[in-house]
């Protein structure tokens, strides 16, 4: 279930379920060809500033912020330092970072950055303001996917805190995502990651290409792995 509510929550008695809200599409059509996705994070007023943010320090080895509580929280700082080294090591010549691989398969990617190089990373990230303070982290609720060729927009929501509700519930959406590093993709149900949002948010980066800062729109996701069974759990595969 997408909602984790206590029973009763929502306004009307309702049982805390209820379906995906928004119309029926083609996802799959739409999610075909990456060139024609759009995307555009909502939340914070009229200027889309968020409706919070969070400077990295304070969600280090924590599982507690200030707008509540959040289980995976503690790695946000650690992963997007991995993410910019991953994706955008470019903007950064004069850290230094270690080399990418051409050949990432056989390599733990997120092992290679030392804490020198993380504290680096995560220094570069410029102070954004939001509707309740400023943070490294523009916190946002609702993301907006939209299509070139396609009408209308999917929403993917995330409200994680206790106190950031959605509705009366606190909702955090299952999604698919295509594999980062595969050249000849097919889209099909068997070849994409599957996983729930916990975190959508928005970081601003000083590089060294641009006196200007380079935004980045980012959704924390906690994927969905296969489960792997031992002899004697056989039995849950044949069950209807």
């Amino acid at each position: 279930d997408r909602f984790w509510v206590e029973p009763d929550v929502l306004e009307g008695g309702a049982s805390g379920r209820c379906v995906a809200s928004g119309v029926k599409a083609n996802i799959w059509a739409r999610a075909r060809r990456r060139a024609e996705i759009t995307h555009k994070l909502c939340g914070g007023g009229s200027h889309a500033a968020g409706w919070g943010a969070l400077k990295w320090q304070e969600t280090v080895n924590t599982d507690v912020v200030r707008f509540g509580r959040h289980a995976q929280i503690r790695y946000l700082a650690k992963k997007v330092a991995n993410f910019l080294h991953e994706y955008h090591s470019n903007l950064f010549p004069s850290l230094d970072l270690p080399i990418l691989p051409s050949d990432r398969s056989r390599l733990n990617v997120h092992a290679m950055l030392e804490p020198l190089y993380i504290a680096r990373l995560l220094r570069r990230l410029a102070l954004r303001s939001s509707m309740q303070g400023d943070g490294h982290f523009a916190l946002f609720g609702t993301l907006e996917i939209g299509h070139t060729l396609y009408s209308g927009v999917q929403r993917v929501h995330c409200f994680p805190f206790p106190e950031m509700r959605f509705y009366g519930s606190n909702r955090e959406d299952f999604v698919f995502v295509r594999p980062p590093g595969v050249e000849r993709f097919v889209l099909e149900p068997d070849n994409v990651w599957y996983g729930r949002v916990k975190l959508l948010f928005s970081i601003s980066v000083q590089s060294d290409l641009s006196e200007a800062v380079t935004k980045i729109d980012c959704a924390y996701i906690s994927f969905c792995y296969d489960i792997k069974l031992e002899a004697s759990e056989k039995w849950i595969t044949k069950c209807g």
